[in-house]
Formats: structure tokens, sequence, C-alpha cells
């Protein structure tokens, strides 16, 4: 596929920032319209709910006022009421005949009371009851009277003292069967206010009114609020301020139990589609106490309609853009010529100079930074001519690493012979001579290479250098040609980490009928002399000194122990507190006459199991009774550690070395010192 021209990019670039910035306007400006539209709709929500409950606070007031002055007005409402609650509590003396006399003639009295009043004209449901929720006219079904109305939460609350509110569907019955509301229409919701009846201090009565919220009520609240409303009750629409099609798409809904519309239940704003038309809508109980479940107002505001001029807005902003793109495209077009032809020139002399030109030179004069930058260019090919001399100089006497390091950073560098305090790491492999005699040449080549990759990797990374291989050998030292103050904690680092890699390889050459447990690494710190070393025509960086001995025999000492890594004590005084080794012997190597104290290195200290950390500690105790002469406390003390390590070399060695000691005690004069009979 071909890639696009810079021209090209500059245009799709300059083309994708206008249109971004376009898009970028357009989602702020609906977001900021949306996000102000449904803080008005909250604000209106607030509004219509809180003035819908002050128009209930009215009507409760307006309900017990007109009761209170029906009863102080009206006689023989009084005693109508007054009688057939009496009758209710007549002190153990009347017959129960007497109490059905009683509320008949409480019913006739209010049939020939209550249909002359207001209060029966105005109301949809009128209920009469005693003090003890005796039904005693109802207007719906004025001859019905005695059922057994005081479950009724509208007559508790008012004979428990409270402001009764509620609501009842169409249809509702008592439990006797008598009508407590109309059954048509079937969907109607009415609203019902319960005021007592009392006079000389004692409830006589309750009279319970209601009025059905129809759809004119609601355009009255749909007028104040400038919402359209709905009446929600058992899932249907009850009423509603929609058009026919939009308040079937919301019976829909409805029925469908919607997302959205479960959210508006909860009274949290959101938004809703009716046919093609989306809204927001939120939700408010028609009377408090009744639950999720009970009526409801849904209150809903068209947000297209709202949001009709970001419809403007985005075509007016939509063809301003256009014009600026246009522009900016004519612009880039003149701006772009002046630069692709420079580039073009500087894109040339570089693939020159890829391909090994480094005579190439460009020539650039436009008298701006593209100039500036065609000299910078210049004095660069020729920095990377004198680069490539003195690397390929570099590279007959030093290694490849070593060329770098100094390229990179020619000041911490120094490749004549210095006297440096160093760590020397020695790596072999046991018992490959054996196998390179009995395995194919290439066989051969290729288990070093893998074993001198695995191995060199984890010295490089710590920051050490590899200065020669010997056979199946590997010499590497810390702290140069860049000197580290931390050199014998990075050696230390990268020997655990080799013994962990190299302990992965081993299993897998075991796996292959090769070499198992081969591996062993000694280091030793030490003041060396470090440099180049070689002739004129070939040399090497490396170091010379007696600790490069000294660490070949450490090495070599863990063939006597059946350990696989021993470092000197100079390099575990100077590693620092991070390692846990275990101190193992005071050996005098060959050709040194001072001994030289080994410690086997066993972990970093925040990775040391509790049972290393152990064995650690027993043969601590155990090697100082041996070096005390106490070889009957050491013999304890190692057996302990053979107990708890059983395959451990070195505690095997010296359960054996305590053992002759004790058959054969050494001289007077003896130290402790360990002889070591071989390099």
């Amino acid at each position: 596929m071909r890639r696009l021209g810079f021209r090209s990019r500059i245009f799709v670039a300059m083309g994708g920032l206008v249109g971004l910035a376009i898009a970028l306007i357009l989602a702020l400006l609906q977001d900021a319209t949306v996000r102000r539209i449904r803080e008005d709709f909250g604000e209106r929500f607030q509004r219509t709910t809180a003035g819908f409950r002050r128009l209930q606070a009215l009507r409760t007031e307006s309900v017990m006022d007109e009761v209170a002055a029906l009863v102080q007005g009206n006689p023989q409402l009084r005693t109508a009421l007054s009688m057939a609650s009496l009758a209710q509590t007549d002190l153990g003396f009347a017959e129960p005949p007497r109490r059905g006399e009683a509320s008949r003639d409480a019913n006739l009295r209010l049939q020939s009371i209550l249909p002359s009043l207001a209060i029966h004209r105005n109301n949809d449901v009128l209920l009469v009851t005693n003090a003890q929720g005796e039904l005693l006219y109802s207007k719906l079904d004025p001859l019905r009277f005695g059922d057994d109305v005081s479950r009724l939460a509208a007559f508790q609350s008012v004979a428990s003292g409270a402001e009764t509110l509620d609501a009842w569907s169409a249809g509702m019955r008592s439990d006797e069967g008598s009508a407590l509301t109309p059954q048509s229409p079937p969907q109607a919701i009415y609203q019902i206010v319960g005021a007592p009846v009392v006079f000389d201090d004692e409830l006589h009565g309750v009279v319970i009114v209601g009025h059905r919220i129809d759809a004119a009520a609601l355009s009255r609240i749909r007028d104040a609020s400038g919402v359209e409303v709905a009446l929600i009750a058992n899932g249907a629409v009850a009423a509603s301020t929609l058009d026919a099609r939009q308040e079937a798409a919301l019976a829909r809904q409805l029925a469908e139990k919607t997302a959205s519309e479960a959210e508006a239940a909860r009274g949290t704003a959101s938004e809703l589609r009716l046919g093609d038309e989306r809204y927001l809508v939120a939700a408010t109980q028609l009377v408090g106490g009744l639950g999720p479940t009970g009526p409801r107002f849904l209150l809903l505001s068209s947000l297209d309609r709202e949001s009709a001029l970001l419809g403007a807005l985005r075509r007016a902003l939509l063809l301003v853009g256009g014009l600026v793109l246009l522009l900016a495209l004519a612009t880039s077009f003149f701006l772009t010529h002046g630069i692709t032809r420079p580039v073009g020139a500087l894109a040339a002399a570089a693939r020159r100079v890829g391909a090994g030109h480094l005579d190439t030179r460009v020539e650039l004069a436009t008298g701006d930074e593209f100039e500036e930058l065609g000299r910078e260019f210049n004095s660069m090919v020729a920095g990377l001519r004198e680069r490539d001399a003195i690397r390929t100089t570099l590279e007959r006497h030093v290694s490849k690493e070593v060329a770098t390091e100094l390229l990179r950073d020619p000041a911490r560098t120094t490749l004549s012979g210095v006297r440096r305090e160093l760590s020397v790491m020695f790596i072999d492999i046991a018992g490959f001579t054996a196998l390179a005699e009995r395995l194919p040449a290439e066989e051969v080549v290729a288990r070093l290479n893998e074993y001198f990759e695995c191995a060199c990797g984890v010295i490089l990374e710590a920051g050490g250098t590899v200065s020669e291989f010997q056979g199946d050998g590997i010499v590497a030292f810390f702290g140069a040609p860049i000197a580290h103050s931390d050199h014998a904690a990075r050696a230390c680092r990268a020997a655990l980490l080799c013994r962990e890699k190299l302990a992965t390889l081993e299993s897998r050459w075991a796996s292959q009928g090769l070499l198992g447990h081969c591996f062993r690494i000694g280091i030793h710190t030490a003041e060396l002399v470090v440099g180049e070393i070689g002739s004129a025509e070939r040399g090497k960086y490396g170091a010379v000194g007696d600790g490069i001995n000294v660490a070949s025999r450490i090495e070599a000492a863990n063939k006597l122990y059946d350990t696989r890594i021993l470092v000197s004590e100079a390099t575990i005084e100077r590693a620092g507190n991070a390692f846990v080794a275990r101190e193992l012997d005071l050996l005098r190597v060959v050709g040194r006459a001072e001994p030289v104290r080994v410690f086997e290195l066993v972990a970093m200290r925040d990775a040391l199991d509790p049972r290393a950390a152990r064995l650690c500690e027993l043969f601590r105790v155990a090697l100082a009774a041996y070096r005390a002469r106490d070889f009957a406390s050491a013999q304890v003390g190692f057996e302990r550690c053979a107990a708890l390590a059983p395959d451990d070399g070195p505690v095997q060695r010296f359960v054996a070395r305590v053992a002759r000691l004790q058959a054969e005690p050494p001289p007077p004069e003896w130290s402790g010192v360990w002889e070591l009979a071989e390099k």
C-alpha cells in the first residue's frame, strides 16, 4: 500500500483538525444544551411537585373546614352521627338490633340531608361513617349502610388524628361489597381526603370525600408548569395531557417495563422515546406513603422541541466549518510547497548516508531554518565519518561493548592501564571436557553458545564486562570500564540470577542425557590493573593481578564443597546487607600463602526462605565450635544441619571432616585453615 506524501498528510491533518474542532464544538454545544434542558426540566419538576403538594394541602384544609362548618351548622347531621356512634358504645345495655336500627336511622337522615349539600355535588366520592368505622352513607350506594370500613387506611388515619390523603382506584368496594368509587372509567384514580366529625371534644364520625383526577385536571397542571403530565396507576395510563399517539406509545413502554420508565419511577430524570420524539421524564408519587408501586404522576418534557435551536446552530456551524476547511486547505497548499522541496533534498541525502556514502553533502539556500538544518546535517555526517573511523580503530583492540560505551561517553571511560578495585567473576562447567569428547564438534559449539548466551546476557545486564572465554569458562569483572561503587553487589546479583537461569539450562541438558548440576561460579573483590592489553595489531580490554587467580581458585573450590556460588570475604563485605551468605571455610589456595575466607552466596535477603535461614544459623554455630577445636559439639551441630538439609554439600563435607579430626586430632598449632591442593 502506497504511503501518503507529506503534502497529502498536511491536507489530511488540516482537514482532520478542522473537522475535529467542529465536532468538538458541536459535542460541547449539544452537551451544554442537553445539560441546560435537563437542569430546566429538573427545576420545573421540583416546582410542579411542590405546587401539587401545596394544592393537596389546600384541598385537605378546605375539606376539613367544610366538614367542620357543616357539622357546626347542621344539627340534624350531628344528631344522626351522635346516635349512630352512641349505639356502638351502649355500655353493655343495648341489644344488637338496636345498633342496626340506629345505623338505619342515621342512613335515612343522611339521605335526606346530604344530597342537597355542596359537598355532595362537588365530589365524586362521599362516605360517612360513625366513630367505629361503620358505613352510614355512600354517595354511590345511598341505601347501603352497616358495612365495616374501619380497615380503610383513610378511616384509620382520621381516627388516629392524622391528616388523611389517599388515592383510590375505580371500582373500589368495601369488604361487604358496598361501592366506594365509580366503576367507570376503569382506569380512573380518585384523590381521597378524610375529615373527622368532632363535637363536644369527641369523635362522632368520619367524612371521606374524593374527586376523580381526569385529563382536565392534568391540563390545568400542564398549563401551570409547562410540562406534559400523565397519571399512572396499576402499570397503565389512567389519564394524560399527551395526544392519543404518544399516550399509546407510553402505554406500550409501561407494559414492557422499560429501563427508562423504571428509572423515572425512582424520581430521576431520564430519557424516554415516544414514537419519533424524545422526552425527558421523571415521576412523583400521587400521594406520599403509597410506595413506588402506587399511583404516580409522570412529568414529561419534549427533548426534541427544547433542543430545536441546537439543530439550527449545528447547520450554521457546519456551513462556517466548511468555509474554514477550504481556507485551511488552500493555505496549507502554499505552505507545504516551501517545505517538501528542502525536505525531499534532505531525505535523498539521508538515504545516501544510510547506504554508507559518508561523503554526502546537502546544499540548501532557502534563507530560513531549512538552510540551518542543512548545515547541521553536513556537520552530523562529518561527525559520523569521524566516529566510524574511531570505532574501526577501537574494535581492533577492545570488545564492541567497550567501544560503544567509550563512544557514547568518553569522559566516563579510560582504556589506559589504571589500578582499580574490581569484582572478578569466574563461571565454569564441570565435566564439559569429557562431554566434548563424545559429542560432535557442531553440538559442542551449539551447547557452548547456549551457555554463553545465557550467562553473558545476565552479566552485561548487571553492568559487567565479559573479559574473555577460557574454553568453557567465562571471565568477567564489574567496575570497569565504567566505575561503579556497587560493583560487588552487582556481581552478587548477577551470580544469583545466573544460578537461576543456568539451573533451567541444566534441567534441559539433563533431560537430554547431557550434564546435570554442572555450573560453578566464583567471585573475588580486589585491586587490579585494568586497561588495554595486547599488541599494536590486536588486543583486548582486560584486567591483571593476583585477584584474578584468587577468583579462579574460589570458583574451583566449589568442587570441594559441592556448591554453586562461592565468594570471598572481601566481596561479601563490599556487597552490603542485601545478601545472605554462609561462611564455609578458611582456604589456602594454590600459589597464595595468605588464606582466604570463603562464603556460599545463598540468596537476596528479602527472598530468603525460613529453612535456608535456619540452616545458615545452625551451620554458623557448628563452624564456630569446629574452629574452637570443640569437634564433639561441631559434630552435633553439623548433624543437626544434616537432619535439616540431608543433601547439602558443605554439611556433608564437614560431617566427614569432623569425624576424621576426632579420630586424628590436628596438631596444637592448627588454625582451621584448609589447604586447597588443586587449582
